[in-house]
């Protein structure tokens, strides 16, 4: 999968989508646009977690392609998926061209980016 864009959610304020809210992680969650156009939300071990209130009848998630009309809630904050991902930064040069892939580093759950 080439990565096009990475939004961040969270309370931190290197996040792409800040929420200031107690029921938000610092770094609460992300999602991450390939090139195809699809869209993968990923909870970053939020302490409230990540749900899909029209799914399951809003269990928790940790990760799961989703649709830009989606609504989805950061602990207690409800966000549709078109409004956070219109804010993130575009990653640019993570083609099969560039010398970088992008991982999740297992400890804190952040994206890493790693020469090939």
């Amino acid at each position: 999968m080439t990565i096009k864009q990475i939004a961040t959610i969270g309370r931190g304020s290197d996040q792409s989508y800040q929420l200031d809210r107690d029921s938000i992680s610092s770094e609460h969650a992300m999602i991450i646009v390939s090139s195809k156009g699809t869209y993968l939300l990923v909870d970053c071990n939020s302490t409230n977690g990540t749900r899909l209130p029209l799914r399951s009848g809003a269990a928790k998630v940790s990760q799961v392609e989703v649709n830009l009309d989606d609504l989805v809630l950061f602990g207690e904050e409800e966000r549709r998926i078109r409004d956070l991902v219109n804010i993130g930064p575009a990653v640019d040069n993570l083609d099969s061209e560039s010398g970088y892939t992008l991982f999740r580093d297992p400890i804190d759950g952040s994206i890493k980016r790693k020469s090939r």
